[in-house]
């Protein structure tokens, strides 16, 4: 245990000379891994995320592009970032599932998704890197779905 201790512990602790301005407008992208539901599997589901910053803490708001249907407009995350390392969570008000005629319903559930997002910045790219995972029931069945996604800053 100890051991795992020592490795969080240094890694939240390494230095690098990378100044990461998170302040300001984000754009990218995020996919659903190969085992999500074959109308999700290879998309590229593009977002414009706003993101502030102070002491290492963010927050921030995401606009997503989905094909058709009912998702909020601005959908609120919070997280931290220590040296490279990005960890946020994206907190959906509904739960949404993407149907058989290409669009997005809202379902009734008594816990909205949350989505875990982490990532790690590369300065020679300008661009964040990561994987993402939701876990949500919907009439007492549970799911999991999880993917890639990268964003950079725009402009």
């Amino acid at each position: 245990m100890k051991f795992f201790k020592w490795i969080n512990d240094y890694f939240f602790s390494v230095k690098l000379n990378v100044d990461i301005d998170l302040n300001g407008e984000w754009e990218g992208f995020f996919k659903y891994s190969q085992y999500a539901h074959h109308l999700l599997q290879q998309r590229q589901f593009d977002f414009t995320l706003t993101l502030t910053e102070e002491n290492g803490d963010i927050a921030g708001n995401f606009i997503e592009e989905i094909i058709e249907g009912e998702v909020d407009d601005q959908i609120p995350c919070y997280g931290l970032i220590k040296g490279r390392k990005i960890e946020f969570h994206k907190i959906y008000n509904s739960c949404y599932v993407f149907r058989e005629d290409g669009k997005v319903y809202k379902e009734i559930t008594y816990s909205p998704p949350l989505v875990k997002h982490y990532g790690h910045y590369y300065p020679n790219e300008e661009k964040f890197f990561g994987d993402w995972s939701m876990k949500y029931e919907i009439e007492d069945k549970r799911y999991y779905v999880s993917g890639y996604w990268e964003m950079s800053k725009r402009g």
